[in-house]
């Protein structure tokens, strides 16, 4: 008995589907991979970070991380320790270079869209896992941070798995357990923020889900809280407690300054830097902008809808499906945290992308079969633009410094696509799994291209390699002064200098004429070069790359 054609064309659509899944995914992931060592350890982030996990490999600690803060190597009791114990076991196993400071935020990014894909296939169903995935994979912030490094990454790995396995505990002996080492980790990251992060989701949506049921959710009698509470205890406080016997006082400056001191004040007495201000409200910006090209279609999609989506109807429908309301609680659990903070940076915002591509791949599950044909007709024009984008952006990158023969392939390939990808048959799964594919083909390309220029500007490396061939200032060393203090990257690159070795010098802004010191580096514009010639008399420029310039003293 010959199968009907209906089930014929349901195999053959779902053989389709799951080949351009492959093919998206493995191509999002692949393009991350290989732009992990471009551009080098860009400045102020990148560099104290692998510097960081740099110092405490060299002093062979595990407990207290260190910082060559502008020349003066001293603790780091900013951020807890578990990020830089992944960059440690990177550096030992692949050497001190970019690729391996980078390889923990890549391979947690790969962990946070695996786990997000794993419950939502449970919760939802497959296919609505695939777009979970394939969205999340492609937001514009998760893409580039798990190239970077970040801490944010690993923590949002954390709260990741603490809300999925939250989900899942009525269901799953293993999840009531993975919560609480979800939040372990991420408070093992960036310390007690981790746990407020995962209750500004759970929490309101108990309460909603409470408020519309008469009763409580069944997660919340699932999970095993005293032993819960005692595994969280045991993975979290030996480290803080070994760290304040190290470094009496740490939990005061840890606890207050770094986890709530800068969300509410704008000096909140930061010993490692200068806070990032944001005005109110920025955070929903910052959050359109790290769920790009997503939050732009989902917002258009809602301008066309509106008179459909704005009704009493339309809210209750929402209200009673558990799972939309999580997933927007997840959502909007950072850009309402962030909302009246005074220092952050859009990093932070990292935590909710997982929650909007659960969020998007739930509202596929149930609108997907109704979607009508405005919504088909915004989601192709929209992969019309991102194509267009796409190839204008790499044909950019040519006026930022990239190699012509190195980029007009690229442009090829990424033509070759579009045409491929416009030839293809299929509905709205199909468009969206396209859309995904070229956003990732874009963020790759645009990495790419932009390395040279970033490497440059933004990176110490290059201009310290050239600073190797310059006389030596005494016996196999070249005598190096940063004015204006020293980026962090080169204490990184530096230190792995061999012969002749670089010294970095750096000095209080007061004292820069009186370092002794026969070269002189800064990264300065040109209208900024009347600066340097006013605090450090007599000096000559030797060198530049980008907007490095060596100086000579005469």
């Amino acid at each position: 008995m010959s199968p009907k054609p209906s089930q014929v064309h349901s195999s053959s659509r779902l053989q389709a589907v799951t080949f351009v899944s492959i093919l998206c995914l493995g191509t999002v992931f692949l393009a991350r991979l290989l732009s992990l060592g471009m551009p080098d350890l860009v400045d102020t982030t990148e560099g104290r970070y692998a510097g960081v996990a740099q110092l405490m490999l060299a002093k062979n600690t595990w407990i207290t991380p260190w910082i060559d803060f502008h020349g003066e190597i001293k603790p780091y009791l900013g951020k807890p320790p578990l990020h830089f114990w992944l960059e440690q076991v990177s550096f030992i196993l692949f050497g001190q270079n970019n690729f391996a400071a980078r390889l923990p935020s890549f391979l947690s990014g790969i962990a946070i869209v695996a786990t997000l894909g794993f419950g939502t296939s449970i919760l939802i169903g497959s296919e609505a896992a695939i777009i979970a995935m394939a969205t999340l994979a492609t937001s514009c912030l998760l893409f580039f941070l798990s190239g970077a490094v970040v801490l944010d990454v690993t923590l949002t790995l954390g709260i990741t798995i603490a809300l999925v396995s939250f989900l899942l505990s009525d269901r799953s002996k293993i999840a009531r357990y993975t919560f609480f080492i979800g939040m372990a980790l991420g408070v093992l990251v960036k310390g007690p923020l981790a746990t407020i992060l995962v209750g500004a989701t759970i929490i309101p949506w108990v309460a909603i889900y409470r408020l519309r049921s008469g009763k409580w959710a069944a997660q919340l009698s699932a999970l095993p809280w005293i032993r819960g509470l005692l595994l969280f205890s045991a993975l979290v406080l030996p480290w803080y407690l070994l760290a304040e016997l190290q470094n009496p006082g740490f939990l005061e400056y840890f606890l207050w300054n770094e986890n709530f001191g800068r969300y509410l004040k704008s000096d909140y007495g930061d010993e490692y830097g200068n806070g990032h201000h944001q005005p109110f409200g920025a955070a929903f910006g910052m959050m359109i902008l790290a769920c790009f090209p997503w939050s732009f279609l989902v917002a258009v999609a809602l301008i066309a809808e509106r008179k459909r989506l704005i009704t009493k109807q339309a809210l209750d429908s929402i209200l009673e499906r558990p799972l939309i309301v999580f997933a927007l609680a997840w959502s909007l659990s950072c850009p309402i945290l962030l909302l009246g903070a005074r220092q952050y940076t859009g990093t932070y915002l990292l935590p909710s992308v997982p929650g909007f591509a659960f969020l998007l791949g739930i509202l596929w599950h149930y609108c997907h079969t109704t979607s009508s044909k405005l919504i088909i007709i915004i989601v192709k024009r929209s992969l019309t633009l991102l194509s267009i984008i796409m190839i204008a952006l790499s044909v950019g990158t040519l006026f930022f410094g990239a190699s012509m023969p190195f980029m007009i392939p690229i442009i090829i390939g990424q033509s070759f696509l579009v045409i491929r990808i416009y030839r293809a048959s299929g509905g709205l799964h199909m468009s969206l799994l396209h859309t995904s594919l070229v956003t990732g083909v874009l963020y790759g390309s645009t990495i790419l291209g932009l390395d040279n220029y970033l490497s440059e500007n933004r990176s110490t490396r290059r201009i310290l390699t050239a600073a190797q061939s310059l006389p030596e200032s005494s016996p196999n060393s070249v005598c190096l002064f940063f004015p204006y203090k020293t980026p962090f990257s080169a204490s990184f690159y530096g230190a792995l200098t061999s012969a002749p070795a670089i010294k970095l010098i750096s000095t209080h802004d007061s004292d820069v004429a009186q370092a002794k010191c026969p070269y002189v580096i800064a990264r300065l514009k040109d209208k900024d070069l009347i600066k340097i010639h006013r605090d450090i008399p007599s000096i000559r420029e030797i060198k530049r790359i980008g907007r490095w310039r060596i100086f000579q003293r005469q």
